[in-house]
């Protein structure tokens, strides 16, 4: 049946209406209309800017008062840091000799029966300001003398002490009795040198001194906070690497049928502890071996790698999945281990044949017992020069309660110069495993001359806790430590009157923050994105910007372990570029930075990324770097190629303004000026008896002193501590002078020149921040249509200036806000990328909006423009101004651009079929008919049109790799268990899991006074996750696990090191014209016109909205790098081999070792190649009676 004639017409008017719409929005504006809204758009904004900050007449200011550009010398701009480094990490070794001189001469002279009625300052047990101890190790019957501590801003606020020095003793040694309470007595005497260093250097951090005997004496006295206490200093980096100097070290680890149960439990509680010992100048592998050796980490297969926290945190997790069986084959695994250790000597040449052997190495042998004798093994592999050397040390570790054959696995240490222990019980493990340290340290204590200073890689000082909606995070701070070993200078004699060789006493050390350093570098005379960076002898990152060692709260396994190839990302201008690339430049720089040697690499490509791994830069860049004299490390600048080669220096006017008697303080009235944080501009030395509210008042206080023509320039550390003939190498034998002069409470030291550029900024700046403000009209009109909040200046000098234009009551707390966001001024993400702008386009302005603006109703969008003043030719970046505008009133503007002058409605970003963009240089959106997409990614909005603007050449795509992420998953609680649970399982799982996580606590987990190297505390999610578990638990990459029972479980979050990948955009700078894309088969983008908004970083991007599109979608969020399912570290592995340098002052053997103390009389001090042969024999035959 037909249909009805209305409704046939309604169909056709439905089509044609189709129709005529497909029509109307198949015609969108052409680009000469786009580039009339650009172009007016950049005009108003422009103008804004300008008028506003007064841009020009800030310039010419500039040579108003006669500020010249000079060019920047690298070379020399090198050598004053490290003049200016090294004075400062001097003063601290002649401290720390100081701490061992006495230490030695008081040992020396310690008579027991002077120390009557002894007490002593407890760290754990002495009432704090009358409040009783709550340790539970403490012995009620000891009156422990009582501490009176206040907090010290200059020890992070810690309630402390300074007129003496408390002392800490592991949980498990008895600190009132024998030699422990002996060196508790003498070392008392060491707060008279303690009390000296800190008066004549008041900039000095924590003083140490740790005794062999465990004990550890700390200045200033402090309450130790650890309500478990396993610490002992005896584990520390500047303890173990001042005592045993680098080590190579096989752990082989019995795994046989008879290792089953507590020994078994026993055998990794003793390797893990073994491991505790190690620092990131060791090399290590760990081997499980029954009928054959293997490696517990399979990736780690045939080498050693470093005992980074990072390693050996992973050959801690691989000891989990181990299951003891089989039968041993002792000789089978000592062959593998030597074999492994004279590869190593071969390599680092080592010397030993026919030359004195530069290297410590050590088998560390855990078992049960032994079958069969093996001294053929180590005449064949331990022998070098006719059998008189013996190149690797051998300790043997028996445990079990119920042993045999200890005479066989006595004698395998003992004629290796090593030393036989036995293990009972878990609570031996720790004190027995630490006697290996005397033993390697002997040839050191026994040369008794050098005392070899060591400098610690970075360490992670806890500065406080703090719990926010139930998630507990740590703030931490770096510090590297300076140690030497002090000896026992006293001669013991025996009942049969014969005398024992000196011992280790102890080990001196101060920590020193490695801020401090940082400040030392004068960041302000290195430019805006240039930046200091000093490196170990191992290649690690001691400090450097992008220097990431916290997230979320954690403190990640490889904080100081950052290779400098992992943090210098060379660009090779491929979008492709793979991960872990070692550029040949790069290995360049790092290499011979690692061998302390002077020089400079110039004009590399290099990438790297600010504003929160967000934005991305290219550029060339020049380093310039030299050894920092008496340490492992080298000091290294980089400056950007272009603009990093000038800078502006600037009149004294301080010196002008008091000759005048014209107080330099009317330059820096008011509340609304800033100055960095973290630079050094004024301090007394004995800052914490100043007390300033802030870095301003400190600031202001010195300028008050300044307007005097009696003021003095002093320096921090004005010349030699000593003198300039002392020797500050490694080996030094050369005593040092204790008797320095006090530093008085008045005291105080300046940067000359960055206060000089503070006050001429000052007086620049003042006048365009007063205290009233006309405007023109043009000026108002232009403030008033884009809501413009407030303008600001941040200078070289690191001062930040600001101003609120409307003079409200709701713009004061705003100009307060602007100074709290962002007081660091050249290191700003807007000052960094106004400079960058500058160099593409000297007049433009850049414009960014917040990253979180699509969840807020209004947020102020921020607009800078590099004040760059010229000179003879030449230009230096010597400011940056800026105003704030409103991101609503912006967009309003935006949208009644585009409908100005336009007839056809279609033909609008108010039409449906339209979609405009206002995108910065790095595609981030800033202005979108859809509000929420403010702030995002535009890959992520329109995903094909911004790959298609890629492949043309608009933006570019830079690959930015982070190899100091962290990735996160979900385990289970074992310490939250659901309810599903019998009693006696409950019970089980209870006790196994209380003596598990006993197990695995080891002392680098835990913080400590002194440069704790902390492992991160476990994250929490706002809620447990409550679940269900049903499979098995994670497994890891060394086996699988065994199966877990079904359970109801709360399930929390954890952090595991990763490498993720970001995909970041930048703006082609030659890129000035609009052009119209329209789609083809081979670009399947919607048809989109680009306009570059002129004289900003902005580009305007329209896109017909309507046209279909092939979905495609980018993200510069990150993604995790997939290594074919290399867990992490096996990925690593490649600088492993990269070069190092080891320490040149170890001492690795010597002929007056006595061992006989430590294997019985049976042994001698020299043994000879006949009686090892005889011992061998001897051993043989009685294996074969037993």
């Amino acid at each position: 049946m037909a249909s009805p004639l209305p409704l046939r017409l309604l169909l056709a008017a439905a089509l044609l209406a189709s129709c005529a719409a497909q029509l109307d929005y198949a015609e969108p504006p052409d680009k000469q209309l786009v580039l009339k809204w650009a172009d007016q758009l950049g005009d108003e904004l422009w103008r804004l800017t300008t008028s506003v900050t007064r841009a020009h007449d800030v310039r010419a200011r500039y040579k108003y008062l006669n500020a010249s550009v000079k060019e920047r010398s690298g070379a020399e701009l090198l050598k004053a840091m490290i003049e200016n480094v090294e004075r400062m990490l001097k003063s601290k070794i002649v401290s720390v000799k100081c701490i061992m001189q006495k230490a030695e001469q008081l040992a020396e002279s310690f008579d027991p029966l002077e120390y009557v009625n002894f007490t002593y300052h407890s760290a754990k047990c002495s009432p704090v300001n009358e409040e009783p101890s709550d340790s539970e190790s403490c012995d009620d019957e000891y009156p422990y003398a009582p501490m009176y501590l206040e907090p010290d801003r200059q020890f992070s606020s810690i309630p402390v002490n300074r007129s003496h020095s408390s002392v800490h003793v592991p949980t498990n040694v008895f600190d009132l009795g024998g030699d422990v309470y002996d060196g508790i007595k003498w070392s008392e005497g060491l707060d008279e040198v303690f009390i000296q260093n800190l008066k004549s250097d008041p900039t000095i951090s924590w003083q140490l001194f740790g005794g062999a005997t465990g004990f550890m004496r700390m200045f200033p006295a402090m309450k130790w906070a650890q309500p478990i206490d396993l610490f002992d200093c005896r584990t520390r980096s500047w303890y173990i690497e001042a005592s045993t100097c680098s080590k190579d070290v096989v752990v082989l680890m019995d795994t046989t049928g008879s290792m089953k149960g507590l020994r078994h439990t026993i055998s990794k509680h003793t390797v893990r502890t073994i491991l505790d010992t190690l620092s990131n100048n060791d090399f290590v592998n760990v081997f499980n071996f029954s009928e054959r050796a293997q490696e517990t980490v399979p990736c780690f297969k045939n080498m050693l790698v470093q005992a980074t926290l990072e390693n050996v945190n992973t050959l801690k997790d691989s000891l989990e999945i181990i299951d003891p069986e089989g039968v041993a084959n002792f000789s089978q695994a000592f062959i593998q281990a030597f074999k492994l250790l004279e590869k190593s000597r071969n390599e680092r040449d080592c010397g030993g044949n026919g030359t004195r052997l530069t290297c410590n190495q050590a088998v560390m042998l855990i078992t049960d017992s032994v079958t069969g004798n093996i001294t053929e093994v180590f005449e064949i592999y331990n022998r070098l020069n006719n059998g008189s050397t013996i190149p690797v040390r051998v300790f043997t570790f028996l445990v079990g309660r119920e042993v045999t054959k200890v005479m066989e696995i006595k004698w395998m240490a003992c004629l290796n110069r090593g030393v036989f222990k036995h293990i009972q019980s878990l609570n031996e493990v720790r004190e027995t495993v630490f006697q290996y340290i005397p033993i390697v340290a002997q040839p050191l204590v026994l040369q008794g001359e050098v005392h070899p200073v060591v400098w610690t890689h970075a360490d992670a000082d806890v500065e406080k806790v703090w719990e926010p909606d139930e998630i507990k995070f740590q703030e931490y701070h770096l510090v590297t430590s300076v140690s030497v070993p002090a000896f026992e200078r006293r001669m013991e004699y025996t009942t049969d009157n014969k005398t024992e060789a000196p011992s280790l006493l102890g080990i001196a050390g101060i920590d020193v923050p490695i801020p401090e350093i940082e400040k030392l570098t004068m960041p302000y005379k290195i430019g805006v994105n240039g930046y200091a960076f000093i490196v170990t002898n191992n290649g690690y990152v001691l400090l450097h910007p992008d220097l990431r060692p916290v997230s979320y709260g954690y403190l990640k396994d490889n904080y100081n372990s950052v290779d400098l190839t992992e943090v210098e990302l060379f660009d090779s201008m491929s979008p492709a570029a793979p991960p872990r690339e070692l550029p040949e430049k790069i290995l360049e720089l790092r290499e011979r930075m690692v061998n302390h040697e002077d020089g400079e690499i110039l004009n590399i490509s290099m990438k790297y990324h600010y504003d929160d791994m967000r934005r991305v830069m290219s550029e060339e860049r020049n380093y310039y770097f030299s050894g920092l004299e008496g340490t492992p490390f080298s000091l290294g600048i980089s400056l950007p190629e272009g603009y990093g080669k000038f800078y502006l220096r600037v009149n004294d006017i301080i010196k002008d303004h008091a000759r005048k008697g014209k107080p330099v303080t009317n330059y820096f009235q008011g509340n609304n000026w800033k100055v960095h944080p973290n630079w050094l501009y004024c301090k007394y030395f004995h800052g914490s008896l100043h007390n300033f509210t802030s870095p301003e008042r400190e600031v202001y206080h010195f300028l008050e002193s300044m307007s005097s023509t009696n003021f003095q320039w002093k320096e921090m550390f004005a010349g030699d501590p000593i003198g300039q003939e002392e020797d500050y190498s490694t080996r030094s034998t050369t005593p040092v002078n204790c008797d320095r002069p006090e530093i008085t409470e008045d005291e105080y030291y300046c940067e000359k020149e960055l206060m000089q550029m503070l006050v001429f900024d000052g007086r620049l700046t003042h006048e365009f921040f007063g205290d009233s403000w006309s405007f023109e009209n043009t000026e108002e009109y232009l403030i008033k249509l884009y809501n413009t909040s407030l303008k600001f200046m941040a200078t070289q000098s690191g001062l930040t200036r600001w101003q609120y234009i409307m003079d409200t009551e709701e713009g004061k707390d705003e100009i307060s806000e602007f100074g709290d966001l962002f007081p660091h001024s050249v290191e700003e993400a807007w000052y960094k990328a106004a400079v960058i702008e500058h160099k593409h386009d000297p007049e433009s302005v850049v414009i960014s909006a917040p990253f979180d603006a699509g969840r807020k109703d209004d947020v102020p969008i921020t607009m800078s423009y590099a004040i760059f003043p010229r000179d003879a030719g030449k230009e230096a970046p010597a400011s940056v101004v800026g105003l704030q505008i409103q991101h609503r009133a912006l967009y309003d503007r935006f949208m009644s651009i585009t409908e100005e002058g336009t007839h056809h409605k279609n033909k609008t970003c108010a039409h449906e079929g339209l979609d405009c963009y206002l995108l910065d240089s790095n595609g981030y959106i800033v202005i979108s008919e859809t509000l929420e997409h403010t702030g995002q990614f535009f890959g992520e909005v329109e995903g094909a049109v911004m790959k298609e603007m890629v492949e043309q050449g608009i933006f570019r795509e830079i690959p930015i790799y982070d190899y100091q992420s962290l990735c996160f998953t979900m385990v289970p609680d074992s310490s939250a268990a659901g309810g599903l649970w019998t009693p006696v399982a409950y019970a089980q799982w209870l006790i196994s899991e209380l003596l598990l996580a006993l197990l695995r606590i080891n002392v680098q987990q835990l913080w400590s006074l002194n440069s704790a190297t902390a492992t991160p505390l476990e994250y929490y999610d706002d809620d447990y996750l409550e679940e269900e578990v049903t499979e098995q638990p994670e497994q890891t990459t060394f086996g699988p696990t065994t199966e877990a029972p079904k359970k109801k479980m709360k399930m929390k979050r954890v952090a595991k090191p990763c490498d993720q990948k970001y995909n970041l955009y930048v703006f082609h700078p030659e890129y000035l014209e609009c052009k119209d894309f329209q789609f083809t088969p081979s670009h399947c983008s919607r048809p989109y016109i680009p306009c570059r908004v002129p004289n900003t970083s902005l580009l305007l991007v329209v896109v017909n909205s309507m046209r279909p599109t092939c979905f495609s979608h980018l993200s510069a969020k990150s993604e995790l790098v997939d290594y074919n399912d290399t867990e992490h570290p096996c990925h690593k592995l490649p600088l492993n081999k990269l070069p190092r340098s080891r320490f040149s002052a170890c001492f690795t053997e010597d002929p007056r070792e006595e061992l006989d103390k430590y294997c019985g009389a049976a042994a001698e001090t020299k043994v000879s190649h006949f009686a090892l042969s005889l011992c061998g024999i001897m051993l043989y035959v009685t294996s074969k009676i037993l």
